[in-house]
Protein backbone atom coordinates (compact mmCIF):
# COMPACT_ATOMS: atom_id res chain seq x y z
CA UNK A 1 0.00 0.00 0.00
CA UNK A 2 0.95 3.28 -0.56
CA UNK A 3 2.12 5.71 2.15
CA UNK A 4 1.28 9.30 2.18
CA UNK A 5 3.90 12.24 3.67
CA UNK A 6 1.92 15.30 5.35
CA UNK A 7 4.51 18.44 5.87
CA UNK A 8 2.64 21.30 8.21
CA UNK A 9 4.67 24.53 8.82
CA UNK A 10 3.05 27.34 11.07
CA UNK A 11 -0.40 26.86 9.65
CA UNK A 12 -2.69 29.45 10.21
CA UNK A 13 -6.55 29.73 8.59
CA UNK A 14 -8.91 32.38 10.11
CA UNK A 15 -12.57 32.52 9.31
CA UNK A 16 -12.58 36.93 10.33
CA UNK A 17 -12.09 36.49 14.04
CA UNK A 18 -12.00 33.00 14.48
CA UNK A 19 -8.63 31.22 14.48
CA UNK A 20 -9.68 27.65 13.40
CA UNK A 21 -6.15 26.41 12.92
CA UNK A 22 -2.93 27.66 15.09
CA UNK A 23 0.52 28.08 13.94
CA UNK A 24 0.04 24.07 13.37
CA UNK A 25 3.46 22.00 12.99
CA UNK A 26 2.89 18.18 11.90
CA UNK A 27 5.16 16.04 9.97
CA UNK A 28 3.96 12.21 9.15
CA UNK A 29 4.26 9.63 6.70
CA UNK A 30 1.76 6.43 6.89
CA UNK A 31 -0.29 4.35 4.87
CA UNK A 32 -3.48 5.61 6.99
CA UNK A 33 -3.42 9.00 8.61
CA UNK A 34 -6.26 9.82 11.15
CA UNK A 35 -7.11 12.97 12.41
CA UNK A 36 -8.92 13.12 16.20
CA UNK A 37 -10.31 16.10 17.58
CA UNK A 38 -13.82 17.41 19.50
CA UNK A 39 -15.87 19.21 17.24
CA UNK A 40 -13.97 22.62 16.46
CA UNK A 41 -10.49 21.31 16.77
CA UNK A 42 -9.65 22.59 13.41
CA UNK A 43 -10.25 18.63 11.55
CA UNK A 44 -11.93 19.99 8.40
CA UNK A 45 -10.61 23.26 7.85
CA UNK A 46 -7.25 21.32 8.10
CA UNK A 47 -8.43 18.71 5.39
CA UNK A 48 -9.78 21.47 3.24
CA UNK A 49 -6.59 22.93 2.96
CA UNK A 50 -5.47 19.19 2.55
CA UNK A 51 -7.39 18.58 -0.27
CA UNK A 52 -6.72 22.21 -1.79
CA UNK A 53 -10.00 23.78 -1.03
CA UNK A 54 -8.92 26.36 1.15
CA UNK A 55 -5.72 28.46 1.18
CA UNK A 56 -4.67 29.13 4.55
CA UNK A 57 -4.01 32.54 5.56
CA UNK A 58 -0.18 31.56 6.78
CA UNK A 59 2.28 28.70 6.73
CA UNK A 60 2.43 25.79 4.17
CA UNK A 61 1.20 22.40 3.98
CA UNK A 62 2.37 20.13 2.08
CA UNK A 63 1.24 16.67 0.48
CA UNK A 64 4.22 14.12 -0.39
CA UNK A 65 6.42 17.50 -1.49
CA UNK A 66 3.79 19.53 -3.27
CA UNK A 67 0.72 22.13 -2.05
CA UNK A 68 -2.38 20.89 -3.16
CA UNK A 69 -4.15 24.64 -2.64
CA UNK A 70 -1.96 26.44 -5.52
CA UNK A 71 -1.06 23.26 -7.41
CA UNK A 72 -4.97 22.16 -8.08
CA UNK A 73 -4.25 20.17 -11.49
CA UNK A 74 -1.69 17.88 -9.70
CA UNK A 75 -4.00 17.89 -6.46
CA UNK A 76 -6.86 16.67 -9.03
CA UNK A 77 -4.97 13.99 -10.52
CA UNK A 78 -4.13 12.77 -7.22
CA UNK A 79 -6.49 13.22 -4.10
CA UNK A 80 -9.99 12.22 -4.01
CA UNK A 81 -12.14 13.53 -0.80
CA UNK A 82 -15.38 13.35 0.67
CA UNK A 83 -16.62 15.62 3.55
CA UNK A 84 -19.14 15.19 6.07
CA UNK A 85 -21.73 17.94 5.27
CA UNK A 86 -22.55 17.30 1.61
CA UNK A 87 -26.05 18.23 0.03
CA UNK A 88 -27.05 17.11 -3.30
CA UNK A 89 -30.15 18.61 -4.42
CA UNK A 90 -30.29 17.64 -7.95
CA UNK A 91 -33.29 15.20 -9.15
CA UNK A 92 -30.30 12.86 -11.08
CA UNK A 93 -30.80 9.06 -10.46
CA UNK A 94 -27.42 7.32 -8.27
CA UNK A 95 -27.00 5.00 -11.61
CA UNK A 96 -26.90 8.52 -13.39
CA UNK A 97 -24.64 10.19 -11.08
CA UNK A 98 -22.35 7.08 -10.40
CA UNK A 99 -22.27 6.25 -14.47
CA UNK A 100 -20.68 9.85 -14.91
CA UNK A 101 -18.18 9.56 -12.33
CA UNK A 102 -17.25 6.82 -14.22
CA UNK A 103 -16.85 8.26 -17.47
CA UNK A 104 -15.51 11.60 -16.05
CA UNK A 105 -13.63 10.36 -13.10
CA UNK A 106 -12.55 6.96 -14.44
CA UNK A 107 -13.75 5.06 -11.40
CA UNK A 108 -12.90 1.24 -11.25
CA UNK A 109 -15.89 -0.44 -12.72
CA UNK A 110 -15.21 -3.92 -11.36
CA UNK A 111 -14.65 -1.97 -7.71
CA UNK A 112 -17.40 -0.17 -7.77
CA UNK A 113 -19.84 -3.35 -9.11
CA UNK A 114 -18.23 -5.56 -6.00
CA UNK A 115 -19.29 -2.64 -3.68
CA UNK A 116 -22.56 -2.30 -4.58
CA UNK A 117 -23.09 -6.38 -4.99
CA UNK A 118 -21.56 -6.64 -1.78
CA UNK A 119 -22.89 -4.42 0.45
CA UNK A 120 -26.49 -4.88 -1.55
CA UNK A 121 -26.76 -0.94 -2.55
CA UNK A 122 -28.45 -1.99 -6.14
CA UNK A 123 -31.96 -0.65 -4.24
CA UNK A 124 -30.29 2.72 -3.92
CA UNK A 125 -29.15 2.87 -7.80
CA UNK A 126 -32.53 4.15 -8.72
CA UNK A 127 -33.39 6.81 -6.55
CA UNK A 128 -32.30 10.13 -7.43
CA UNK A 129 -29.73 11.84 -5.32
CA UNK A 130 -32.43 14.17 -3.50
CA UNK A 131 -34.08 11.78 -2.05
CA UNK A 132 -31.56 9.57 -0.59
CA UNK A 133 -31.32 9.63 3.56
CA UNK A 134 -28.19 11.09 5.15
CA UNK A 135 -26.42 7.64 5.10
CA UNK A 136 -27.79 6.46 2.03
CA UNK A 137 -26.09 9.95 0.36
CA UNK A 138 -23.02 8.79 2.62
CA UNK A 139 -22.64 5.67 1.39
CA UNK A 140 -22.79 6.87 -2.64
CA UNK A 141 -20.36 9.19 -2.06
CA UNK A 142 -18.40 6.65 -0.04
CA UNK A 143 -18.96 3.97 -2.94
CA UNK A 144 -17.43 6.60 -5.46
CA UNK A 145 -14.34 7.29 -3.46
CA UNK A 146 -13.36 3.65 -2.72
CA UNK A 147 -13.95 3.37 -6.25
CA UNK A 148 -11.34 5.87 -7.58
CA UNK A 149 -8.17 5.22 -9.17
CA UNK A 150 -6.80 8.44 -7.36
CA UNK A 151 -3.52 7.45 -4.98
CA UNK A 152 -4.27 9.44 -2.03
CA UNK A 153 -8.17 9.79 -0.11
CA UNK A 154 -9.36 12.22 2.11
CA UNK A 155 -12.37 11.79 3.74
CA UNK A 156 -14.20 13.59 6.86
CA UNK A 157 -16.18 11.42 9.38
CA UNK A 158 -16.57 8.65 6.90
CA UNK A 159 -19.20 6.24 9.06
CA UNK A 160 -20.97 9.75 11.28
CA UNK A 161 -24.31 8.35 9.01
CA UNK A 162 -23.84 5.07 9.02
CA UNK A 163 -25.09 1.71 10.67
CA UNK A 164 -22.75 -0.33 12.42
CA UNK A 165 -23.35 -2.75 9.55
CA UNK A 166 -22.34 -0.83 6.40
CA UNK A 167 -20.24 0.97 8.34
CA UNK A 168 -17.95 -2.28 8.95
CA UNK A 169 -18.15 -3.30 5.82
CA UNK A 170 -17.02 -0.08 4.36
CA UNK A 171 -14.13 -0.24 7.23
CA UNK A 172 -12.97 -3.36 5.68
CA UNK A 173 -12.76 -1.70 2.26
CA UNK A 174 -10.98 1.08 3.07
CA UNK A 175 -8.15 -1.44 5.18
CA UNK A 176 -7.57 -3.51 1.99
CA UNK A 177 -7.47 -0.55 -0.70
CA UNK A 178 -4.48 0.47 -2.61
CA UNK A 179 -4.36 4.07 -1.39
CA UNK A 180 -3.11 5.90 1.78
CA UNK A 181 -5.85 7.69 3.08
CA UNK A 182 -6.36 10.54 5.64
CA UNK A 183 -9.10 10.79 7.54
CA UNK A 184 -10.89 12.64 10.55
CA UNK A 185 -13.73 11.78 13.30
CA UNK A 186 -14.44 12.54 16.82
CA UNK A 187 -14.68 9.30 17.70
CA UNK A 188 -11.33 7.23 19.07
CA UNK A 189 -12.27 3.70 18.18
CA UNK A 190 -12.87 4.59 14.30
CA UNK A 191 -9.47 6.12 14.28
CA UNK A 192 -7.72 3.73 16.06
CA UNK A 193 -9.57 0.98 14.10
CA UNK A 194 -8.32 2.69 10.90
CA UNK A 195 -5.27 4.45 11.02
CA UNK A 196 -1.45 3.33 11.50
CA UNK A 197 -0.38 7.23 12.27
CA UNK A 198 -2.29 9.84 14.73
CA UNK A 199 -2.45 13.38 14.98
CA UNK A 200 -4.93 15.23 17.70
CA UNK A 201 -6.32 18.53 17.48
CA UNK A 202 -7.60 20.70 20.36
CA UNK A 203 -8.65 24.10 19.51
CA UNK A 204 -6.82 24.65 16.19
CA UNK A 205 -3.47 23.09 18.16
CA UNK A 206 -1.89 20.24 18.25
CA UNK A 207 -2.58 18.37 21.26
CA UNK A 208 -0.33 15.22 19.88
CA UNK A 209 0.57 12.69 17.25
CA UNK A 210 2.74 9.61 16.46
CA UNK A 211 2.45 6.27 15.25
CA UNK A 212 0.10 3.49 16.77
CA UNK A 213 3.48 2.09 18.51
CA UNK A 214 3.66 5.09 20.51
CA UNK A 215 -0.13 5.56 21.49
CA UNK A 216 0.20 2.19 23.30
CA UNK A 217 3.88 2.37 24.72
CA UNK A 218 2.31 3.38 28.16
CA UNK A 219 1.46 1.11 31.23
CA UNK A 220 -1.39 2.41 30.97
CA UNK A 221 -5.13 0.33 30.24
CA UNK A 222 -8.09 0.67 29.98
CA UNK A 223 -10.71 -1.63 31.75
CA UNK A 224 -14.17 -2.17 31.43
CA UNK A 225 -16.68 -2.24 34.45
CA UNK A 226 -18.76 -4.68 35.47
CA UNK A 227 -21.86 -3.39 36.70
CA UNK A 228 -22.68 -2.93 40.28
CA UNK A 229 -19.15 -3.91 41.01
CA UNK A 230 -16.80 -2.03 42.57
CA UNK A 231 -12.60 -1.57 41.39
CA UNK A 232 -10.33 -2.22 43.53
CA UNK A 233 -7.50 0.24 42.45
CA UNK A 234 -6.80 3.67 41.79
CA UNK A 235 -9.08 4.97 38.40
CA UNK A 236 -6.71 7.87 36.79
CA UNK A 237 -9.70 8.49 34.81
CA UNK A 238 -13.23 7.44 33.66
CA UNK A 239 -15.47 7.64 30.83
CA UNK A 240 -18.83 5.93 31.84
CA UNK A 241 -18.26 1.89 32.18
CA UNK A 242 -14.71 2.59 30.76
CA UNK A 243 -11.64 3.24 33.31
CA UNK A 244 -8.09 4.30 32.87
CA UNK A 245 -5.48 2.68 35.48
CA UNK A 246 -1.90 2.08 35.63
CA UNK A 247 -2.09 -2.04 36.55
CA UNK A 248 0.11 -4.58 35.95
CA UNK A 249 -1.87 -6.63 33.49
CA UNK A 250 -1.86 -10.44 35.46
CA UNK A 251 -3.62 -8.28 38.38
CA UNK A 252 -6.53 -7.66 35.61
CA UNK A 253 -6.33 -10.95 34.74
CA UNK A 254 -7.54 -11.84 38.26
CA UNK A 255 -10.15 -8.93 38.61
CA UNK A 256 -11.22 -10.61 35.45
CA UNK A 257 -11.61 -13.69 37.32
CA UNK A 258 -13.47 -12.21 39.66
CA UNK A 259 -16.12 -10.45 36.89
CA UNK A 260 -15.12 -7.01 38.81
CA UNK A 261 -13.91 -6.18 35.23
CA UNK A 262 -15.54 -7.57 31.79
CA UNK A 263 -12.27 -6.83 29.74
CA UNK A 264 -9.25 -4.96 29.16
CA UNK A 265 -6.84 -3.33 26.66
CA UNK A 266 -3.64 -0.68 26.36
CA UNK A 267 -4.70 2.37 26.39
CA UNK A 268 -4.28 4.63 23.10
CA UNK A 269 -6.53 7.80 22.82
CA UNK A 270 -8.13 8.05 25.66
CA UNK A 271 -4.95 8.00 27.51
CA UNK A 272 -4.18 11.22 25.50
CA UNK A 273 -7.38 12.92 26.63
CA UNK A 274 -7.04 11.83 30.09
CA UNK A 275 -3.12 13.00 30.25
CA UNK A 276 -4.20 16.67 28.95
Amino acid sequence: MLSVRIDVENLTVRFGKLVAVDRLNIHAEATRVGILGQNGSGKTTLLSVAAGLLLPNAGVLRINGFEPYREREKAASEISFIFEKFYFPFKIKVSKLLKLLLDERGLRRDILNEIILDMGLQSLLDKNMNELSSGEEQMVYTLSLISSPLRIMILDEPFSHLDIFRAARFYNKLMKHDSSLILTSHIPEEIEMLADYFIILQEGKLLWSGDRQKLISSDIYEVYLSPGSAYEGEIMYSYGGIALVREDPENLFRLMKKNVILGFRKSGIRRIYGEH
